[in-house]
């Protein structure tokens, strides 16, 4: 199957889906750590509330990331619609 899109269009959704994987991984990450936290109850919560933090911190960026290129994907096939309809 062949894609024909914009290179642009094809940099962004790529750009996207990067950062998605990335926050699975970090999600992944976070289940695996807290699965890991089998220490007496007090030492477990803070654990869990820095690995929360940590996770939190780390995935921040991803999302907004992810939010700016498929914005950019949105804006671009808006203005792909309109230069295909007024051709």
């Amino acid at each position: 199957m062949q894609l024909n899109m914009p290179k642009n269009l094809m940099s962004l959704t790529l750009g996207a889906m990067d950062e998605l994987n990335s926050v699975i991984q970090l999600q992944e990450l976070l289940e695996i750590s807290m699965e890991q936290a089998d220490e007496s109850p007090e030492k477990r919560w803070k654990r869990v509330e820095l690995l929360t933090e940590t996770y939190l911190a780390q995935v921040e960026p991803c999302l907004e990331n992810l939010v700016l290129k498929l914005e950019r994907i949105r804006q671009q096939l808006s203005a792909d619609k309109i230069n295909a309809s007024s051709d």
